[in-house]
């Protein structure tokens, strides 16, 4: 009996599916002020709490014609991955300074993201309540 209390007592709860959907994003020109700029995201909740809005800046080398930004997102309970992806296209020519894209909220609840960036080799995790207006920015390290 008492082997029995243990082993529902240290079993592991039940993890929830993960559902992973693939996002496009724009690439975007932010001009001189943007050149230079460290790696990082803003990610906000827009006021109708149905979206997030992912704002990567600080992009080099991705040709604003030719390249292209998206992202991986993927849900398990609640914690969200959010993988970037990156072509960088033709090496002449303009580049993007940053980039965003938009996906659908999971809902109004705390989760714990992490977003990373193979390329780069850089990440960042934090965790956010997703109300409308609420945002947080990270630096890529």
């Amino acid at each position: 009996m008492a082997a029995a209390v243990v082993a529902a007592a240290v079993k592991p709860r039940d993890k929830k599916p993960v559902v992973t959907r693939f996002y496009g994003g724009l690439l975007l020109d932010d001009g001189p002020r943007a050149e230079g700029e460290a790696a990082s995201i803003l990610l906000q909740v827009d006021e109708d709490g149905r979206e997030l809005v992912l704002e990567r800046r600080g992009l080099t080398g991705v040709n604003l014609d030719s390249g292209a930004y998206s992202v991986v997102v993927s849900v398990s309970g609640f914690d969200i991955v959010i993988e970037e992806r990156l072509t960088f296209g033709e090496p002449s020519g303009p580049h993007a300074t940053g980039a965003e894209v938009r996906f659908e909220s999971p809902g109004p609840e705390r989760f714990h993201f992490l977003y990373r960036s193979d390329v780069l080799g850089r990440n960042c995790a934090f965790t956010l309540s997703l109300r409308p207006g609420s945002r947080v920015e990270r630096e890529l390290v």
